[in-house]
């Protein structure tokens, strides 16, 4: 059974009370919204659906025959299975756009998205009453999945279902009564429909098939449904109350998801028959069955709209470049600009009528204007300009909102800034974060750079000395002491000493913070009752209370402009963290985190924040913009991270200008923030994270090809776990190994012919190699200990593993061997865990994770095992680390509490930063390579891009890139990249003779710290196919014997001829003729014909006193001496007389003519049917492929892709018994080169059939 797209998610069960509340009543359908016609021409309607072919799910919607598609939504999460509301005016789908799943409505043209539901567990599934007040839903709130209903807003929502078992996909019939979903509760898949108030589940399908994905026809009489009742499934159609079931599609592929149309006339559905998943339209009676989307990445979850018009009518529609628009930093006072595209896509004039904003720091122009109509297909279209001007620093948002006489008006557009200091004093490396921590024993004070290092403690006191604060000026620290026996407010110089009471209150005065002009220090205090923000002056005079709120208004910290006050508060249920202006007026909640987020501090720029959370377990301290965004963990102790102040700038030195040189590749890693186990990529910062497989299954640890374009991966989809390999793009799948052991760990060699891995096929976990199709299995390591996780060596030399001869995970070492498994040598001997190696891109070091010193941390070695430094030093548990493509960094896996995320840091250990920032559980992290060029004939050429970025700050200088290796090139070698630019460079393979080649690519620029980048780059040069001898223009040195004297004549071959050039070699291999061996009348001697063997024949200028001449054909064989046959026949007469006899006559070649009167023997037949593995394999550009056919037969020979996508016919024809040879030039149908790639080719003859694999490698 196949569920796609429609997450299914396992939770424990738990009991739960069922309760109905009477204001919860399900009405019959009614009309609501515009009055909509109930008949109609279906070109009136259109169809949703999502869609994968921007890489991430996305809601569609297009013509109800398959034109003008256009894409709804835009967000990296996923959004999922619309349904039309009953009035065609709005879609309902599930988004993870938030995080986790959620119920969603947005108006039909995609804008407006509203979330209805907000619940830790996934709410998936839902469909809207036919009276468009109600929606039901599947959510697994309650432990499993069961059904719910609520209103149309979200508002009171209501468990319909209570069964330990699955209830998903509600549908809702016409006339509002009744509900039908698809349930596991009878063990498998089952239709059930149940009274709208949850009441009487009755089971419609009572057999063992997997029945799901119910959709009511229009008129209520009918459910349409997926089974695989048949073997396959496919879509099928029942009476309401279970009978006459009938199955309407038959294919072997999957068939699902069917809805109707608003007449009942048709049911569009979604197939994979084409290879990859489309939406398909088809009779009611399941005749007539179209593809209507046509794209290389699925199209799945088809919702047919109500008719939405009777007839054309003409109407304007609104499309919007964009409804967000992020201005980032600006200074105060200062102004930046954005713009945003208001279209006309419809059919009328639009009339946008006003734009106003809700900030004034936000200005807008123009505010009103109209469009015409589209002209054809060309939309009309106005550019607004947005101008941000701060007046004040800290997070600044407005809505932007455009009335219009549109549908769906009024839309609107979010701006979002953050002001900063004007103009920016100096560098945030050149400020410090004072801090508390109870390391020591008590609570002390203490000194950090912003980084985290250099932590120097301040402070000496016999209780706690806490909650810190600098002067504006950077020379005193404010902070709270219990020296007096309750907490009051103290101030002292920046070095420890000068310490002074500025609070005398017997309650507790906690938290002080200096105003940006040191004439005030805000504190919390409980004096009134509850905790409450305060203020004073610096001398503790004029104390005020600002806010006024039953809850805990704790710790403020002021904006370096002094606009702002920053604070936590538990109003929302747990302490998070809050901005307010600083009269306290307009409180704005910036974290949102079931943790505790306390005890802010602004950077002196008023950019960011510092605060301290338990997210990760204990008190740690993180930054982040000022406007909640990029929330980073910045320190790493065991100990609670306590109270913490951002300094001001201590030096107002400009910042310095440096370069930094980065060669670009994206980041693999696996993660189950699906649920399950996936495989994912993302930019070697964090961003642009892309989901590339996606099965109920274990996906896990992945690892690029060299040449970047491919991923191997380990996985548990067909049962046990296995290696798989797919393309970037998600396309490709294929499984290499075929075993009920354990298969995991897979890494390429560098030029891309080989996979190692490691499996316990032979009882214990060894080594194994195969080739990148799963053939060519070799296994590697022979010992009785466990050898895990392989590595190459980037000069294809050496495979670095990790050795357990415990077998329990207690001694695990690193060593190193031979590509073909020799010469195994221990690099590391100290006892504990030693894992996980990986080779940098020069080959000089190993970077590998160990558990020596406690917790598991990442170390780096010399490739001989020397030099064993460790790198990091957080107490968490680090683990499978992967250098960046220019050995300047490295990516790794940290466990952290409950989960489990990708750090990136510097090859020395600094700089360190996270990835991700997710609840999931991230691991196993690769880092694409730029090793593999690709493969090129000798004198020909082949290169790949590699991309230099500058991340840096200043200039950076590349004065040279040098080659090891004269047949790698590089262009160009000399250049300059502004700060935050890049540079393309083409490093091109120019083989002059076959192999493998190797070559070290040095980089020199300015970058300060790593002035020389090597890293090591290989080609394969495979020399061109061999192509065979031509014997199509073979003739006999002497065609005509004449006088018939009885004498033997030679007869050479002549005119075989080689594309190549090879010298040629001809055997005769028979010679028959048309009359008898001493016949009557030819002069009675024997044989006729000699010369087998042998490159030269003889025949005997003899023919019948009586005939008509005589024709003798000499076969013959002529060979390359590389490989290259072809087989010819010529022909040579002895005529009859010198006149009207002169051209002899064939009649037939029915004797040998080595013999007396020996009949020619029919060549023998093959025995069976076959197919021959293709030669060479791995091939470029070409292979040849041999058969044989036992008998006569129609005859197919096609080559596919993985996608089962034709790529060439090679035969398609009739043939005789015998053996056969087709070559086969590495091009399509359409004449054009294909990708390096495994291909599948296909003979058909009969009833026979086999496949098998070959592999084109560039």
């Amino acid at each position: 059974m196949m569920l796609k797209n429609r997450s299914l998610r396992t939770r424990a069960v738990g009991l739960t009370l069922f309760v109905f509340f009477a204001s919860f009543v399900f009405l019959p359908s009614a009309a609501w919204g515009q009055d909509l016609p109930t008949t109609g021409s279906l070109a009136n309607t259109k169809i949703a659906f999502s869609s994968l072919r921007d890489g991430n799910h996305e809601i569609y919607v297009m013509n109800a025959d398959g034109t003008a598609q256009t894409r709804l939504t835009s967000n990296t999460a996923l959004d999922q299975v619309p349904v039309w509301s009953p009035d065609g005016s709005k879609l309902l789908f599930y988004s993870e756009r938030d995080g986790n799943s959620e119920i969603y409505t947005m108006n039909a043209d995609g804008t407006d998205p509203t979330r209805l539901t907000n619940n830790l567990a996934g709410e998936y599934n839902a469909d809207w009453s036919p009276d468009g007040g109600k929606i039901a839903f599947r959510s697994d709130r309650d432990g499993n999945p069961e059904i719910y209903a609520m209103n149309a807003d979200g508002s009171n929502q209501i468990r319909l279902t209570n069964h330990s078992a699955f209830d998903t996909g509600p549908s809702w019939s016409p006339d509002g009564g009744k509900i039908a979903f698809q349930t596991t509760r009878d063990g498998n898949w089952d239709v059930y429909v149940m009274n709208a108030d949850g009441s009487n589940p009755t089971r419609m399908t009572p057999s063992p098939s997997a029945d799901h994905y119910p959709h009511w026809s229009p008129d209520g009489t009918r459910i349409v449904f997926n089974s695989d009742l048949d073997g396959s499934l496919d879509i099928y159609v029942m009476n309401a109350d279970g009978s006459a079931r009938t199955r309407l599609t038959s294919n072997p592929a999957v068939d699902q998801g069917p809805t109707w149309s608003p007449d009942g006339t048709k049911i569009v559905f979604s197939s994979s028959r084409d290879g990859n998943l489309e939406i398909y339209a088809m009779n009611a009676d399941g005749s007539a069955q179209t593809r209507l989307t046509s794209n290389a990445i699925e199209d799945n979850s088809p919702s047919w709209s109500p008719f939405l018009t009777s007839g054309p009518v003409s109407s304007p529609a609104i499309s919007l470049s964009s409804t967000f628009l992020s201005f980032g930093n600006v200074n105060v006072e200062s102004s930046s600009v954005q713009m945003f595209t208001v279209s006309n896509t419809g059919t009328a004039t639009l009339s946008v009528d006003t734009i106003t904003s809700s900030n004034g720091m936000f200005t807008v122009s123009p505010t009103s204007f109209t469009l015409a109509a589209p002209v054809g297909t060309i939309s009309t279209s106005q550019n607004v300009t947005v101008t941000f001007t701060p007046t004040k620093v800290g997070w600044e948002r407005a809505t932007l909102t455009l009335s219009h006489n549109a549908s769906g008006s009024p839309s609107t557009v979010t701006a979002s800034g953050i002001g900063r200091i004007n103009p920016p004093t100096g560098s945030l490396a050149n400020t410090k974060i004072a801090f508390d921590s109870d390391r020591d024993g008590n609570r002390e004070v203490y000194m950090m750079n912003t980084d985290g290092s250099n932590q120097t403690r301040l402070t000496s006191n016999g209780v706690d000395d806490a909650n810190l604060t600098w002067s504006p000026d950077g020379t005193r620290i404010a902070f709270t002491s219990q020296r007096d026996g309750n907490g009051e407010v103290y101030s002292m110089n920046a070095d420890g000493t000068g310490q002074t009471n500025l609070t005398h209150n017997g309650a507790a005065d906690d938290w002080p913070s200096w105003s940006p002009d040191g004439s005030k220090i805000a504190f919390y205090s409980n004096r009134d009752g509850n905790y409450e923000i305060y203020t004073m002056n610096a001398d503790g005079s004029n104390q005020t209370r600002i806010t006024h709120h039953s809850a805990s208004d704790q710790d403020p910290f002021w904006s370096p402009d002094g606009s702002k006050i920053a604070f936590q508060s538990n109003r929302d249920g747990n302490m998070e963290i809050y901005v307010m202006n600083a009269d306290g007026s307009s409180p704005v909640r910036l974290t949102s985190n079931g943790a505790s987020d306390t005890w802010s501090s602004w950077s002196p720029d008023g950019t960011k924040i510092a605060f301290r959370s338990t997210r990760d377990g204990n008190y740690e301290i993180y930054t982040m913009n000022a406007d909640g965004s990029n929330q980073t963990r910045i320190t790493h102790n065991p100990a609670a991270e306590q109270s913490f102040a951002w300094s001001p700038f201590l030096t107002s030195e400009p910042v310095p200008s440096v370069p930094d040189l980065r060669i670009s590749g994206k980041v693999v890693f696996a993660s189950d923030r699906p649920g399950n186990r996936e495989i994912y990529l993302m930019n070697p910062d964090g961003t642009g994270l892309t989901r590339l497989t996606s099965n109920s299954a274990v996906d896990d640890n992945p690892s690029y090809s060299p040449d970047g374009t491919q991923v191997a991966f380990a996985s548990e989809q067909d049962g046990n776990r296995e290696i798989y390999v797919i393309n970037v793009d998600g396309t490709g799948l294929t499984r290499l190994t075929h075993h009920p052991a354990y298969d995991d760990y897979p890494s390429w060699s560098p030029d891309g012919t080989r996979i190692a891995f490691f499996s316990r096929r032979d009882g214990n976990p060894e080594i194994y190699r195969m080739n990148p199709d799963g053939t060519g299995l070799t296994r590697l390591t022979y010992d009785s200990s466990d050898d895990y996780d392989p590595a190459w060596s980037p000069d294809g030399s050496k495979i670095a593993f990790q050795r357990d001869p415990t077998g329990g995970n207690a001694g695990n070492d690193i060593y190193v061997m031979d590509a073909d498994g020799s010469n195994q040598t221990r690099l590391t001997n100290v006892g504990g865990v030693d894992a996980a190696p990986a080779w940098s891109p020069d080959g000089s070091k190993i970077a590998f994770y160990s558990a020596r010193d406690g917790g598991s941390e990442i170390y780096v070695m010399n490739a001989d095992g020397t030099n064993q430094t460790r790198l990091t030093f957080y107490g968490d548990l680090d683990y499978s680390p992967s250098w960046a493509p220019d050995g300047s960094k490295i990516v790794f896996r940290r466990h952290l509490g409950s989960n489990s995320e990708i750090y990136v840091m510097d090859a020395d250990g600094t700089g360190l930063t996270n990835l991700t920032s997710h609840s999931a559980y991230d691991a196993t992290p690769d880092w694409q390579p730029f090793q593999r060029i690709g493969s090129a004939a000798p004198n020909t050429s082949v290169s790949r891009t590699m991309t230099i970025e500058n991340r840096g700050n200043g200039p950076l200088i590349v004065s040279n890139i040098a080659s090891s290796d004269g047949q790698f090139t590089i262009s160009p070698t000399n250049f300059t990249v502004a700060a935050g630019g890049s540079q393309n460079v083409t490093v091109a393979f120019n083989p002059i003779s076959a192999g493998t080649k190797y070559a070290t690519l040095t980089i020199t620029s300015n970058d300060p710290d790593d002035p020389t980048v090597q890293l090591i780059v290989n080609g394969t040069a495979q020399a061109p196919a061999n192509r065979p001898p031509d014997c199509s223009q073979a003739a006999p040195s002497v065609a005509s014997l004449w006088p018939p004297n009885h004498k033997m004549v030679n007869i050479n071959i002549l005119g075989v001829t080689d594309s190549d050039g090879d010298p040629v070699t001809v055997t005769i291999t028979g010679i028959t003729q048309d009359e008898p061996v001493n016949g009557l009348g030819d002069g009675d001697t024997e044989p006729d014909g000699t010369g087998i063997g042998a490159s030269t024949a003889q025949v005997r200028a003899e023919r019948s006193g009586n005939g008509n001449g005589r024709v003798y054909v000499i076969s013959f064989t002529a060979s390359d001496g590389k490989g290259g046959t072809c087989d010819g026949i010529v022909k040579v007469g002895v005529p009859h007389d010198r006149g009207k006899g002169k051209v002899p006559i064939d009649d037939g070649q029915n004797y040998d003519s080595m013999a007396a009167s020996r009949p020619v023997a029919a060549e023998s037949a093959p025995e069976a049917f076959s197919l021959d593995q293709s030669y060479p394999n791995p091939f470029n550009p070409a292979t040849t492929i041999q058969y044989a056919l036992p008998e006569a037969a129609e005859v197919q020979l096609i080559v596919y892709n993985l996608l089962g996508q034709k790529v060439k016919t090679l035969v398609h024809d009739a043939q005789k018994a015998g053996y056969y040879k087709v070559a086969w030039d590495g091009k399509d149908d359409a004449g054009r080169p294909v990708a390096t790639g495994v291909y599948v080719y296909r003979l058909q003859a009969g009833a026979f059939v086999e496949i098998r694999k070959m592999v084109m490698l560039k």
